[in-house]
């Protein structure tokens, strides 16, 4: 073997003892040991050099320390399997001593090196060598890199804990030090978190150590209450959560002494902020904070000795348990609704049935009212989890055994009692089908789980024999329903002893006059109404239960709507005449009405969602599915046969008509088809029945092909056709391979209906109409109370104008949070978060059709979630850019053309640049986008345009001839928009977009156009004398040259002819459905068209548009606008800026916001929302400084302000940027 010549001579100084030869080969060693390859290194003797250079650290020459700890660290580097060499010849020691007691500090850093290297293969040894014990006292002496590795040796060692006397003698005693590490506020984040991860493994595994008899972890909490742990905890608690609450929870489930410090040092107030001001997309947070809160409250009864002691606690302080119960029973069902996992609901059960078990009961049974908290144990017994009505069962017998007489009245009204009843029925227990999942040791398992964890096979082993019990048989799901019909019949029996026959009076009465509305066909009801209002008006709240119990919902729906159309009109006038009156719970019985319907709707039916954990997640996103698509498209006499494209890609297709290939389950089909659009000659065709794979990266590979524009591609499974948005996950069945068919067709769109409701009976037909079509199959239970509540939304949306017909001028419509439910938002958000279900397309079925017909129901956060979701099905966020270069001076023909491959629009972000000019990226692109609409404003296709209404399209004959063309590129150019998440500076009218939605239109919608016209057509239906002095003729308003009717120009109105005047008006004027469909067809190229149909008017403005206005007062700029580079929060010119900034008008706002961003308005949330924020930095003025400009850099949205010697200068050079460089990048 031919040695590294370094270690040679390395060798013969030892043999020699001639420290400066040592010194020298030391050195050569040391460097050969940085050079050479490991595969070298694998063969020579370097457990001997090992072994020598131990011997090396018994010396007094630095230097030779030094080079011998640099070398033990280097070969550690490369072949950290020959730590064991040190550990055999005590090396660790010897390292230690090194680490402690030198004065050296390389030497010292070195060692550190070399331990953790160690610590890493041998953490027992490392632990037994007393290893923590010196590091720590040395740790503040060395620079932060070191420190960092030590408190990696730390938290390595520590994980090998085995013994209780390593504990008692080397760990406990150095606590205090370790935590003085952390109480100053100014250690580093890394320092609080490896202290924090060495705390944890040390209380985990020392309550995996300690005897399982007594409360053998007693002292041990005892001493690290002493030194103040729980009291840091809580100070370092903000900045690092998890590692808090992991913590917390060790410590309080199984000490006693534990939870009291932790009350007493003020724990109580961070777990209620945090519960309070949280919200379900931080599920992880929230699940460690219910974990922690239900190890605080002791089971009953109560075995453990940690446990009887934290009963007597609290019977000793009630007024902590009082605390939990007011923050935790009347939150109950929204905690329940809002964090949706398995693990969050069994742990919240798990609180409630503490709190009642160990509460005094007279303290906190306020809490216990009814539609709160018995409404929240009778939607558990609906729950098909036998847990969780195993649960809600034992709640009931706690609450029966403490309040009888009190919750027999509650949960009788509230259908408790009906919900435990019905568990007896064979049907019901059928819904029970799967045994309660149970850890067979849950240490063992958390232990094994944690996979960086180093496993110490003497704690598995331990744990193991713990564990050992007596044999017990496993209990079957036939076991669990027995339990539950015992427990059932328990409270059945107990409720009988206390049942009070008179007290649910008021369920009684609603379902009485149910009855009889139901029964009524008169002209009037408004007895009946009336004493509907009056229960409405009761101080005794009707429960959920007692609602559905009356069939209210169906009796209301069989007044108004199902009747014959003449008493349509006069039944809601009498309707909204008694409910638009205030009640005494300050709202209009029709709100209260209306959320009692929908709390209903939500108490029969329980909406379920379907979640995936992350390995389902992994599996879906891995699974490859082998596809086979046959074309079946014909050559036929259609024109589409004659065109190029079409003829070039079925010739190729009809030749290779069968393509095989592999692909990802939760691709979509979009991606499939995008591809066939971009194949249209072999060497394609070869290039992609080639790929291993076709995934998102394929797609990207074909940008560049020829895209058949005009074509679109339509796929088959079996005789169905695949719509958009299915995913290969929707289509893949146990066969394999998925067969499916395709061709090629006409690219175009479905003709629009146009439909103009002339009367007040044709509006409220068709609102009942619409009503009776809400996302839910007809047998839904839930659905007649949808049905009715949006038959009150559309009643609502339409009262400014129906109140005139209804006599009743004055009456506003509803605002829209009277309609939305909460419960249902936090469900919808919570599917949305579940990524198999919305990249796969796959989930509940509710939620797919439900926001769509009844999108009043969900908030506007959790409809733009949809959006995202499912509206942009198909379309994968991107950082692919495609640059082009534009001309300012065509602009508008540069981008019809850009958006000719829609394809490729879809697949990547626009990124655009100027001819002859600086400047490319973020600024140049928004500013594109607004430059854009502004000559889209030009084109001759719009109406006069209306401020506030939005535009909407003139007459064809008025048209500029190009008009098709126009619309579906706007089209385009809004779903290109809303892809790469830009706004545009330009509205459509609300109507227009209901043509495009496909919504009937009626006179209020010619208001929207055209204010004045539609006022005065109001007026003229109200007063038709007046039309007398009108001079009207039949002609169209505002564009008289055409004729309502042959001859129009001739034809007077009168008052007799008058009702069809405004008819043919109205229809003439609203008619722009050809319009409709070009702009429909351009945004369907990129997006399903109904997606924005899910929002409101005034929403799709915002979305598209950026914010209308917002606050540009001072204390917002001075919160959003960032001083930096030469400015502060106090320099005189910042505030000077700001200053001029709130004092601009509207017009100078979208100057400055153009000049600085490349936009004229803020995106929604306004400057809170911008990103990145508006920076205000110094600018160097080589002359005058007054006489400089400002300049910017719009792609970092980057203003630049000399330094101005006053306001005035300020004002005037600002003004003059704003207004001359905001289209143009010379300020840049």
């Amino acid at each position: 073997m031919q040695y590294l010549p370094g270690l040679s001579k390395f060798f013969a100084s030892v043999d020699s003892g001639d420290e400066i030869e040592m010194e020298q080969s030391l050195s050569i060693f040391s460097s050969e040991l940085s050079l050479t390859e490991e595969q070298v290194l694998v063969t020579q003797p370097l457990d001997k050099a090992l072994s020598l250079l131990l011997e090396c650290l018994n010396g007094n020459n630095n230097e030779i320390l030094i080079q011998s700890m640099t070398c033990i660290t280097l070969i550690l580097d490369t072949l950290p399997e020959l730590s064991e060499v040190l550990v055999h010849y005590g090396g660790i020691q010897k390292i230690c001593e090194k680490i402690s007691s030198s004065g050296v500090i390389e030497l010292g850093e070195q060692s550190v090196r070399a331990l953790e290297k160690i610590s890493l293969e041998y953490p027992l040894e490392t632990l037994e060598a007393q290893a923590i014990e010196c590091i720590v006292r040395v740790m503040d002496y060395f620079d932060v890199e070191t420190q960092k590795k030590i408190l990696n040796i730390m938290c390595n060692a520590i994980k090998a804990l085995e013994t209780l006397e390593v504990v008692d003698r080397q760990i406990l005693p150095h606590i205090p030090p370790i935590l003085f590490l952390i109480k100053n506020r100014s250690a580093s984040d890394f320092r609080v978190e490896k202290i924090l991860e060495f705390l944890t493994v040390f209380i985990e595994n020392l309550l995996m150590i300690l005897p399982h008899k007594g409360d053998a972890f007693k002292p041990y909490s005892k001493a690290l209450v002493d030194y103040g742990l729980i009291r840091i905890l809580l100070d370092i608690f903000p900045s690092h959560i998890d590692l808090v609450l992991r913590l917390l929870f060790n410590l309080c489930d199984h000490s006693s002494i534990a939870v009291k410090n932790f009350l007493v040092v003020g724990g109580f107030d961070i777990i209620k902020d945090s519960i309070l001001g949280s919200n379900s997309s931080n599920g992880t947070f929230f699940t460690g904070m219910l974990d922690l809160l239900d190890t605080l409250i002791p089971r009953i009864p109560a075995s453990e000795p940690w446990n009887k002691e934290k009963v007597d606690f609290y019977n000793t302080h009630p007024e902590y348990i009082q605390s939990f119960s007011e923050l935790i029973l009347p939150r109950a069902t929204t905690i329940y609704e809002n964090f949706l996992s398995k693990e969050d609901k069994g742990i919240m059960i798990s609180i409630l049935e503490k709190i009642l078990k160990v509460a005094n009961i007279d303290l906190i049974s306020h809490h216990l009212t009814c539609q709160s908290f018995s409404t929240f144990l009778s939607e558990l017994m609906i729950s098909k989890d036998i847990s969780t009505v195993r649960a809600a069962l034992r709640i009931s017998m706690t609450l029966y055994g403490k309040i009888p007489q009190k919750i027999a009245v509650n949960f009788a009204r509230e259908g408790v009692i009906a919900r435990i009843a019905g568990l007896k029925e064979p049907d019901r227990l059928k819904e029970f089908k799967k045994i309660p999942d149970k850890k067979i040791g849950a240490n063992l398992d958390d232990f094994l789980l944690r996979s960086t964890d180093s496993k110490n096979p003497y704690q598995i082993e331990s744990m193991l024999n713990n564990m050992k019990t007596k044999i017990i048989k496993p209990a079957t799901i036939e076991d669990y329903k027995k339990e539950l019909l015992v427990y059932s019949k328990k409270i059945l029996d107990k409720h009988k002893l206390f049942e009070n026959k008179k007290a649910p009076r008021i369920g009684k009465e609603i379902k009485m006059v149910s009855q009889k509305l139901s029964n009524c066909f008169g002209e009037s009801a408004i007895e009946i109404l009336t004493k509907i209002t009056a229960l409405l008006n009761s101080t005794e709240r009707l429960s959920y239960y007692e609602i559905s119990n009356s069939s209210i919902a169906e009796a209301l729906w069989k007044w108004l709507a199902d009747c014959t159309t003449d008493k349509l009109l006069a039944r809601l006038s009498e309707f909204l005449k008694i409910f638009t009156h205030d009640s005494i719970h300050n709202d209009t019985f029709l709100s209260i009405l209306i959320k009692y319907l929908i709390g209903t709707a939500n108490f029969i039916h329980h909406f379920r969602i379907i979640l995936h954990d992350q390995k389902t997640l992994n599996a879906k996103r891995s699974h490859k599915i082998k596809i086979v698509m046959e074309y079946c498209g014909q050559l036929g006499l259609e024109e589409i046969s004659k065109e190029k494209e079409f003829k070039t890609r079925h010739l190729l297709f009809s030749t290779h008509n069968k393509l095989q290939f592999t692909t990802y389950q939760l691709i979509p089909i979009e991606k499939i088809k995008e591809l066939m659009l971009r194949i249209s000659n072999e060497t394609d065709l070869y290039m992609l029945i080639h790929q291993k794979c076709i995934t998102e990266a394929t797609v990207h590979m074909f940008l560049d092909k020829p895209y058949a524009s005009d074509l679109q591609v339509v796929i088959y499974n079996g005789n169905k056709e695949c719509q958009r948005g299915t995913t290969i996950l929707n289509l893949a069945s146990k066969k394999s391979p998925l067969q499916l068919r395709w061709k090629f067709i006409k690219r175009g769109s479905f003709d629009l209906p146009f439909r103009y409701l002339k009367s007040s009976q044709e509006i409220l037909e068709n609102i009942i109409q619409e009503s009776m079509n809400v996302g839910l199959d007809i047998k839904d239970k839930s659905y007649v109370y949808f049905r009715i509540v949006k038959y009150f939304f559309m009643i609502s949306e339409f009262l400014p104008y129906l109140s005139y017909f209804l006599n009743m001028p004055g009456i506003d419509s509803l605002p829209i949070s009277t309609f939305t439910c909460s419960k249902l938002s936090a469900l919808l958000s919570r599917q949305l978060q579940d990524v198999v279900s919305t990249e796969g397309n796959i989930p509940a079925q509710w939620v797919k059709n439900l926001p769509s017909k009844c999108k009043f129901l969900f908030s506007s956060t959790s409809r733009s979630e949809f959006m995202d979701c499912f509206g942009f099905a198909a379309i994968y966020k991107t950082e692919k850019k495609q640059k082009y270069t534009v001309s300012r001076s065509r602009i508008l023909e540069d981008a019809m053309n850009i958006l000719q491959d829609t394809g490729k629009c879809i697949e990547t972000m626009l990124e655009i640049e100027y001819q002859d000019e600086v400047g490319t990226g973020l600024g140049p692109t928004v500013e594109f986008f607004a430059l854009v609409s502004r000559e889209i404003k030009k084109l001759k296709i719009w109406r006069n345009m209306c401020e506030y209404s939005g535009l909407f399209p003139c007459p064809i004959s008025e048209s500029d001839s190009n008009w098709e063309v126009y619309f579906e590129f706007i089209g385009k150019f809004i779903a290109k928009a809303l892809i790469d998440g830009r706004h545009l500076d330009f509205q459509l009218s609300p109507t227009l977009w209901k043509i495009v939605f496909c919504h009937s239109l009626s006179l209020p919608d010619l208001r929207m156009i055209d204010k004045h016209i539609g006022i005065h057509f109001l007026e003229l239906m109200n007063n038709p004398k007046l039309v007398n002095k009108a001079g009207l003729y039949f002609t169209l308003p505002g564009y008289y040259d055409i004729e309502l009717k042959p001859g129009g120009s001739k034809i007077p109105v009168t008052s007799e002819n008058l009702e069809e005047f405004i008819d043919l008006a109205s229809i003439n004027s609203l008619k722009t459905d050809f319009q409709a469909k070009a702009l429909r067809k351009g945004i369907e190229t990129m997006l399903p068209p109904d997606s924005l149909s899910i929002f409101f008017n005034s929403e799709i403005e915002d979305i598209l548009c950026g914010e209308h206005s917002s606050n540009w007062d001072i204390s917002t700029l001075k919160m959003n606008i960032i001083p930096s580079h030469g400015y502060t929060v106090n320099s005189k010119t910042f505030m000077n800026l700001l200053v001029v900034m709130s004092k601009l008008n509207q017009k100078q706002r979208k100057c400055f916001l153009e000049f600085v961003t490349g936009f004229p308005r803020l995106p929604l949330g306004g400057f809170e929302k911008l990103s990145p924020k508006i920076s205000v930095v110094k600018k160097d003025a080589d002359q005058n400084v007054d006489n400089c400009l400002p300049s910017v850099m719009t792609c970092q949205n980057y203003l630049k302000i000399p330094d101005y010697t006053s306001y005035e200068a300020l004002e005037k050079n600002l003004l003059y940027a704003i207004e001359e460089g905001r289209q143009a990048f010379h300020l840049s």
